[in-house]
């Protein structure tokens, strides 16, 4: 019971948050209008600067778009951030300033050819200055159908209004690390947490400003909010036949 309660609750803060980013074609699965995808089973160059994907820029250097080349993580597209030679690719998105953010995405390698590791960076940045950054390795794949895709996940706390993502390539050879789906979402402060967990075990919603619930001795007619439940009558404690018998007792 407690796990379906978090797991309400936490559904319900990140649906109502006025922090949320989204980033578009996470999975790079959709070309820009105007472009075609790479045919089935191949892939397609994308040299700088293009916006053949959709949602995303290829700012420096080449990355291959792969369809199908090797097996994705999320559907059948993904990136090798290293096409001709290491390339940057790149998404600006909304974002609230001094809020945490969480990336996720998967992390792999060119099974085809090159060192095991496959060196690169993924950078938060504001007005092409970075915010935070982090280096990663992507193991190369053991094959086309084995990529052995890793789950990974960055931080940053947005410093504006809009926020940069970029995964930069550090491995200057066609077999670079390759990366999909892509996501992110907005971190609960530890306070709206508490509330909304203690809300939830209340039973009184599991969201940080759920609804007071009515009083039951009101009628059902609810009352208005901030105003004291008062009964209609009081009872006269000198009638012995309303007091409540030895043991019992009511509380409000």
């Amino acid at each position: 019971m407690k796990k379906i309660l978090m797991a309400t609750a936490a559904a319900a803060l990140m649906a109502g948050s006025a922090q949320a980013a989204s980033i578009v074609n996470g999975s790079f699965e959709i070309a820009s209008d105007g472009y075609s995808n790479p045919v089935s089973g191949g892939f397609t160059t994308l040299n700088a600067v293009s916006n053949a994907i959709q949602g995303w820029t290829v700012s420096n250097g080449s990355v291959d778009w792969i369809n199908g080349y090797w097996a994705a993580a999320d559907g059948t597209h993904s990136i090798d951030l290293s096409g001709n030679g290491n390339g940057w690719i790149e998404q600006t998105f909304a974002t609230n300033a001094g809020t945490l953010y969480t990336v996720t995405y998967y992390l792999s390698g060119n099974p085809d050819a090159g060192s095991v590791g496959k060196n690169a960076v993924i950078e938060a940045l504001i007005n092409n200055s970075t915010i935070q950054l982090s280096d990663i390795t992507g193991i190369k794949g053991d094959s086309h159908d084995q990529m052995n895709w890793e789950l990974k996940r960055f931080q940053f706390t947005a410093q504006g209004s809009q926020t940069t993502l970029r995964f930069q390539s550090l491995t200057n050879n066609p077999y670079g690390a390759a990366i999909d789906n892509v996501s992110i979402s907005p971190v609960p402060e530890p306070a709206t947490w508490a509330m909304m967990m203690a809300r939830c075990a209340a039973g009184r919603g599991c969201s940080p400003r759920a609804p007071e619930r009515n009083n039951p001795f009101d009628s059902g007619k609810g009352r208005p909010s901030g105003r004291p439940f008062s009964f209609p009558a009081v009872i006269s404690p000198a009638s012995p036949q309303n007091r409540p018998p030895p043991g019992n007792s009511l509380t409000i």
